[in-house]
């Protein structure tokens, strides 16, 4: 089969024809979620990506639409900016008994070791946190394994059972 085209179509419209089937889908659900390069596990140092350590009290974990930070976890409630590396939100916090709302700013730095953290309202903490990213933290540290539950724990070495 042949593909006639008359000579009145110009080749701006053609090659914008033809190229218009290569742009990407926009999935208006992705403005809801946190961008993938700010999700997984963030430490702010590399003891706080172990969590079976007592001292880890200063992990955070994003996922798709929730923050854990220690004993507190926040649901995504309304994304005000959302960018590739960056993401301006309101979460709605719970822990410990009580329930509270906060605006947080999230960005992904140093092609994706850093995540500076930005609380903004009543209550919020005034300086910037700094977090390392615990996934290229496992890189230096082979002795460190993550299961598929984004968990970062050590390998367990079981005793021997006496008989």
């Amino acid at each position: 089969m042949t593909l006639r085209v008359p000579a009145t179509i110009s080749a701006t419209f053609l090659s914008a024809l033809v190229l218009g089937g290569c742009q990407p889908v926009f999935d208006p659900r992705d403005h809801e979620t946190i961008p993938a390069t700010v999700q997984g596990m963030w430490g702010m140092t590399a003891n706080d990506c172990v969590p079976i350590r007592d001292d880890a009290n200063r992990l955070t974990v994003v996922t798709v639409t929730a923050l854990t930070v220690y004993k507190a976890r926040a649901k995504l409630a309304k994304v005000t900016v959302r960018k590739a590396t960056r993401i301006a939100a309101t979460y709605d916090f719970s822990g410990e008994g009580q329930t509270w709302r906060r605006h947080i700013t999230l960005d992904v730095l140093d092609a994706g070791e850093t995540l500076i953290r930005r609380d903004i309202g009543n209550r919020a903490i005034p300086e910037p946190l700094r977090y390392l990213n615990c996934a290229m933290l496992l890189e230096s540290r082979p002795h460190w394994t993550a299961p598929k539950f984004g968990v970062i724990t050590r390998p367990c070495r079981f005793p021997k059972v006496r008989q």
